[in-house]
């Protein structure tokens, strides 16, 4: 029940119609039974300064950021943690003692999607399709995790040739791999292809990879969780490989948010999460 001692939470971007990160949250809230309430705030551009400053002034705890501030709130913010700082983006702010803390959690919440699904990431060798901001902050997280080689494909070479030195700047003992020619990308000794672009988000698009000549242990992650099944998903089910949607790691996101804000573990049952979110998009 919300009363004088409720604290805020939030939500930071544009647009956030269809966000999920209230349903999320909003169940952490209740089911840990913390005093607080998570809203969404569409902030213009030109705002998103006041917008933080009225976020402090007002007693927030805490928000996320997302989509297309990640980065442009950056400078507005006190101080960034190491990993924020690697990857260039913050996807979680503290407010504590008048001051803003930012971090990202995007990378640790795929980690932690993986264990989930029982991956072990060390020694393997991964695939990421896409060199955007997701890229970037789960190699981050794959390069702490001990993978033996990250091999990035993306439709711009120059872009993920940049993130390949980019990453190996701060992590010098990984292999890294660009490849230029999609038609030459090879599955043979691949343990984990992830498509971190935006090919699936819609029913017209096509296949962004065709899944050939793969080992039979090939894990298929498509950060894209709304469609739940893209022509990805469908198509390594079909070749009998084991899936992961997106839909875990912005789960998890969440939780290490949470953890973030309040400084302690959060316990809570991240299979019933997943069902609520799995029947509200079935039902959207």
């Amino acid at each position: 029940m919300l009363d004088s001692r409720t604290t805020l939470y939030g939500l930071i971007g544009l647009p956030l119609k269809h966000s999920l990160s209230p349903q999320i949250h909003n169940y952490i809230f209740k089911h840990s039974k913390i005093n607080s309430i998570y809203l969404c705030f569409e902030v213009n551009s030109s705002n998103l300064r006041e917008a933080i400053k009225g976020a402090v002034s007002l007693g927030f705890r805490g928000f996320n950021v997302t989509i297309p501030y990640k980065e442009e709130v950056i400078p507005y913010l006190d101080s960034i943690d190491k990993e924020a700082s690697i990857i260039g983006a913050v996807n979680t702010i503290k407010i504590w003692r008048d001051k803003t803390y930012g971090f990202n959690t995007d990378g640790i919440g795929f980690i932690s999607s993986l264990k989930k699904h029982n991956f072990i990431c060390q020694n393997k060798n991964i695939l990421i399709l896409g060199a955007g901001g997701a890229a970037k902050s789960i190699s981050v997280y794959l390069a702490k995790a001990k993978v033996n080689k990250i091999i990035y494909y993306d439709i711009i070479y120059e872009k993920a040739k940049e993130l390949a030195l980019h990453i190996r700047k701060f992590f010098p003992s990984l292999e890294t791999n660009v490849i230029r020619d999609k038609d030459k990308i090879s599955l043979k000794d691949v343990g984990l292809l992830i498509n971190a672009t935006g090919v699936g988000l819609h029913k017209k698009d096509p296949l962004v990879i065709e899944l050939k000549d793969f080992e039979k242990n090939l894990v298929v992650y498509d950060l894209i969780y709304n469609p739940l099944s893209t022509p990805l998903i469908k198509d390594a089910q079909k070749k009998r490989l084991r899936t992961i949607n997106g839909l875990w790691m912005l789960i998890y996101q969440a939780i290490k948010a949470q953890e973030i804000w309040h400084d302690k573990r959060i316990e809570i049952n991240e299979n019933i999460i997943y069902n609520l979110l799995v029947k509200k998009l079935k039902n959207d």
